[in-house]
This record gives C-alpha cells, sequence and structure tokens, in this order.
C-alpha cells in the first residue's frame, strides 16, 4: 500500500473529500459536493467569468531598433492622431491603417522576448484586461502585437474609464 492509500485511509470518508476539494480547487476545478448528514462543501468560489472580446484585426511583427519603443508605449490608442504617430515611429511597414475611432479602440502589448501574443477578454461588468504572453528569450529590438476593438459592450479597461470618442470631423 502507497503512502497516498495509507492517508486517505486515516483521513476517513470526510477527510478524503476535502484534501481532494483542496487538490481539485488548487488545481482551479471547482467542486460542489453533498457530505454524508446533509452538509456541503464547496471546494472553489466561481470564479468571475470572461468573455473574450475579438480582434476585428491584428498585426504582430518585429522592430529592429528598441529605440523606437519609446519610454511609455501606449497600451490603448483611441485617437487617429496617436494610431498615425506610433505606426510612425515604430516604422512599421506600409501605410498607416485606417480604424474608426468612433467605434473602435486599438490596443497594444509590446515585448523584447522572441514573440507575442495578445488575449483581450472582458468580465460580467464590461471591465477589459490585456494580457501580453511572451517568450522567455530576449532579443535585440522589440515585438509588437496590435489589435482592433470595437467601444460596444466595453465599460472600462483594467478598471479605468475608456476616453469617450473622438468628435466626428465636419465635412
Amino acid at each position: 500500500m502507497n503512502r497516498t492509500m495509507r492517508q486517505g485511509l486515516r483521513l476517513g470518508r470526510i477527510g478524503s473529500v476535502a484534501l481532494w476539494s483542496a487538490v481539485l480547487a488548487g488545481l482551479g476545478v471547482g467542486m460542489t459536493g453533498q457530505f454524508p448528514g446533509g452538509g456541503r462543501v464547496r471546494a472553489q468560489d466561481e470564479a468571475p467569468a470572461f468573455t473574450p472580446v475579438p480582434q476585428l484585426v491584428s498585426w504582430r511583427g518585429s522592430v529592429e531598433d528598441e529605440e523606437l519603443l519609446g519610454e511609455n508605449p501606449p497600451v490603448v490608442v483611441t485617437s487617429a492622431e496617436e494610431w498615425s504617430a506610433t505606426w510612425k515611429a515604430w516604422q512599421l511597414p506600409g501605410d498607416v491603417p485606417e480604424v474608426d475611432f468612433q467605434r473602435a479602440l486599438v490596443l497594444i502589448q509590446t515585448t523584447r522576448g522572441g514573440r507575442i501574443n495578445m488575449l483581450v477578454r472582458k468580465d460580467a461588468k464590461n471591465d477589459v484586461s490585456i494580457a501580453g504572453f511572451a517568450t522567455r528569450d530576449l532579443r535585440p529590438g522589440f515585438r509588437y502585437a496590435i489589435g482592433v476593438v470595437l467601444r460596444e459592450g466595453l465599460a472600462t479597461i483594467g478598471g479605468k474609464e475608456i476616453p469617450a470618442p473622438p468628435k466626428p470631423e465636419k465635412s
């Protein structure tokens, strides 16, 4: 008999259920159970539900000159002027892509690692979280992930108010 089995026998039925509930909770698995005698156990509170925020368009790439990144690269771009300035400052290929900032936002993540991916999601209160997942290998220059998302249905980003859309230009 191995050690785990001996411990399970010593803990008894209720202790084993509690132990496995704790193990599963540590792994991020929620479990609800009923103990003999009517008591209930809940291994993990319900985690907040997150919904992915689809990116309408996205770009990923690399810039050789790390100096072009600047001191504080933008994470959220809300105007055509800032978008154009960022695209040109980083010397990204081609013309600056058109974005309708009345309806959309540009989200950016950067790294010095070899690759980066960006995950955008929102919680039940429509608070957006942006996560950049990068490799740990440091390389010259920087890598970027840029995504365009619709403003509709988004209240805040990281708990901060999203700036109002720019006033439309009169024709």
